[in-house]
């Protein structure tokens, strides 16, 4: 699984942007496509979209910031027309893989829960990284399959609003080298997952 996630995080890295947009990455030697948003890298970014307050939405809370942001997006982004390019996909057997770094893991939680919502015959995985807490009542969800990324020293793990849940399985990780005590961004995940992929290796 960690080696999966670490190929998806190295394609978002190649195309880190400071703005949390809709990109479609298309392999197709490996038949995969992966539909990712970008989140904060810096703490100055992150303390600007950190409302901890939920919103009902589509007759669900979520957190205030994640709703507001995706409303954003959609205004954007024409998501059915995306939505159609990801069926054809999905028929000729591409793998699809929904991906969310800090912010963008709600916002690719909400895109997956849309996406299902439009044919709920696409088979999709979503992997969040560095995410914050977004829903009321996860169960609400959960025939959504989601992975959930965590470093030990995320900055986002000291943000606690009790009323909002976590989604997805969580896959745990540490960078015990790495002496940044925020560890947020995508790049300080990629060098984690290295490092831990690289003692599992020697340890073998």
């Amino acid at each position: 699984m960690l080696i999966d996630i670490l190929e998806i995080l190295e394609i978002i890295g190649e195309n880190i942007e400071r703005e949390d947009k809709i990109k479609i990455r298309m392999i197709e030697r490996e038949k995969r496509l992966i539909i990712y948003i970008n989140g904060c890298q810096e703490i100055n970014d992150y303390i600007k979209v950190i409302q901890n307050n939920s919103i009902e939405y589509n007759k669900i809370r979520y957190h205030e910031g994640v709703v507001k942001r995706y409303d954003e997006l959609k205004r954007d982004n024409n998501i059915k027309k995306m939505f159609r390019r990801i069926e054809e996909y999905d028929k000729l057997g591409y793998k699809i893989e929904l991906v969310g770094h800090s912010i963008g893991g709600g916002l690719i939680i909400l895109l997956g829960k849309e996406l299902y919502e439009y044919n709920n015959k696409i088979k999709i995985k979503i992997y969040t990284i560095g995410a914050f807490r977004l829903i009321e009542d996860k169960s609400k969800i959960k025939y959504l399959e989601v992975y959930r990324v965590i470093n030990k020293n995320d900055i986002v793990r000291r943000i606690n609003n009790k009323k909002l849940e976590h989604i997805g399985k969580k896959i745990e990780i540490e960078n015990k080298e790495n002496k940044n005590k925020e560890n947020h961004s995508i790049y300080e995940y990629i060098d984690s997952i290295k490092r831990i992929l690289k003692i599992r290796e020697y340890n073998r």
